[in-house]
């Protein structure tokens, strides 16, 4: 950011020694990003993940709400979806618990349910691949029409496209899954199963 960029966004600062505090820090920010090719080269690459996301998610769920963090998608979900179905004796789970907030804020909306949540608490071993045969498919028959589905880390990050975006769509292919999302976040979608081959 050179000095006429920075001079054009502090103009209008009506104290002096706070207008030239903010010309400072915007100066040594810009010449930090300016120096560290490794941060400009990770600041691309992420602004490239998140152009393909906006793109696929224009092309793909436009109709989609759009929530600024993830609880509000959760209790969207929730409240609209879930609620407004069959819901009884229904399974609710949850898989990558960590510390709990998740599954702690969704039986907080829906106390008469039971919330099953899983997690090994030591990350995924070198070796696993989500990828393997098995692995998305041990709950394969109790995914049905209107299942609802919220993915954590399902898009804007790089590399996106390998991981549950992929296993998701590699899942909805072999099973002629239709679906629609319902909601969007920052890195998180929520998807409604329309029909699935049993």
């Amino acid at each position: 950011m050179d000095k006429k960029v920075i001079d054009n966004i502090v103009w209008y600062i009506p104290f002096r020694k706070l207008r030239d505090a903010v010309r400072e820090y915007l100066s040594n920010i810009s010449n930090y990003v300016d120096s560290n090719k490794d941060f400009k080269i990770i600041h691309l690459i992420t602004k490239e993940a998140t152009k393909e996301s906006v793109r696929y998610i224009c092309e793909n769920g436009s109709n989609a709400r759009m929530f600024v963090d993830r609880f509000q998608l959760l209790k969207f979900m929730l409240e609209e979806h879930v609620k407004t179905s069959d819901y009884k004796d229904k399974l609710f789970l949850e898989f990558g618990v960590f510390e709990g907030s998740t599954i702690n804020f969704c039986s907080s909306l829906i106390p008469e349910a039971k919330f099953y949540g899983f997690d090994s608490f030591e990350g995924l071993p070198e070796s696993f691949s989500i990828w393997k045969r098995g692995r998305f498919e041990n709950i394969y028959d109790r995914i049905i029409p209107n299942t609802v589905i919220q993915f954590d880390e399902y898009y804007n990050y790089p590399g996106w496209r390998n991981h549950e975006f992929k296993a998701f769509q590699e899942f909805c292919k072999k099973y002629n899954v239709e679906y629609e999302y319902i909601g969007i976040c920052h890195m998180q979608v929520a998807v409604v199963i329309k029909s699935i081959k049993n």
